[in-house]
C-alpha cells in the first residue's frame, strides 16, 4: 500500500496540515524543530492502529499524551492510499470513544487486509522502504551472539521485514540474519 497524502490535526504542534506525499519518494526536510519527526510520527500512528494492522499487532503505536496539542482538541490523523482507501484515526481519551474509534475502524480493515495478502503473493521482491528516526538516535549496541563466527543466518518470512517498521529503534539481529542469510544465499 502507497499513500497518497496525509491529513494531521492537534497532533503536537501541528494544529492543521494537509501533506500530498509524491508516489515515488517523499523527503522531508528541514532545520531542528520545524516539526519533521512529528509528522512521520502522525503516520506511523495512522499506520500503527490495531484494527488495521491485524497479523502486525506487534508493530501497532498508539497515540501518547505528549502527541496531544496543548489547549486543542483530539489528535487526528487521516492516510489516503493510491487506491483512495482513506484510513482515519482520532485521539481519544475515555473508554467509550475509544470502542467507537476502533468500530469505525473495523470497516477498513477488510481492505486493508485484502491489499497485505496480495501483496505477499506477488511475484516481485520489492518491499517498501519504512524510515522513521525519532527524536533519540542512540544507537544501542549489536548483540554479541550476532557479532559471533558461529553465529548461522536463518531465512525469516518477506512480511518479517516490516516488524518493527513503525518503531525508530534499531535491531541489528533481524537486520545481520538477513544480511548474512542473503550473502550465504549468493555463495551457494
Amino acid at each position: 500500500m502507497r499513500l497518497k497524502s496525509v491529513e494531521i490535526e492537534n497532533y503536537r504542534a501541528i494544529e492543521k496540515l494537509e501533506l500530498p506525499l509524491d508516489p515515488l519518494l517523499t523527503v522531508l526536510h528541514g532545520d531542528n524543530g520545524y516539526g519533521k519527526t512529528s509528522v512521520l510520527s502522525a503516520i506511523a500512528v495512522g499506520l500503527g492502529h490495531e484494527g488495521m494492522l491485524g497479523p502486525f499487532l506487534d508493530v501497532s503505536i498508539d497515540f501518547c499524551e505528549e502527541d496531544w496539542r496543548e489547549g486543542a482538541g483530539s489528535p487526528r490523523v487521516s492516510l489516503t492510499s493510491m487506491d483512495g482507501n482513506v484510513f482515519e484515526r482520532q485521539g481519544t481519551r475515555s473508554e467509550s470513544e475509544r470502542k467507537k474509534a476502533e468500530a469505525e475502524m473495523s470497516a477498513h480493515r477488510e481492505n486493508l487486509e485484502k491489499a497485505l495478502v496480495e501483496n505477499s503473493r506477488a511475484e516481485s521482491k520489492d518491499m517498501p522502504i519504512v524510515a522513521l528516526y525519532g527524536t533519540d538516535r542512540a544507537v544501542s549496541g549489536v548483540p554479541e551472539s550476532v557479532m559471533s563466527p558461529h553465529h548461522l543466518p536463518r531465512r525469516t518470512p518477506r512480511l518479517d521485514a516490516l516488524k518493527g517498521a513503525l518503531s525508530a529503534r534499531t535491531d541489528f539481529e533481524d537486520l545481520f540474519d538477513w544480511f548474512y542469510f542473503k550473502i550465504y544465499e549468493e555463495l551457494r
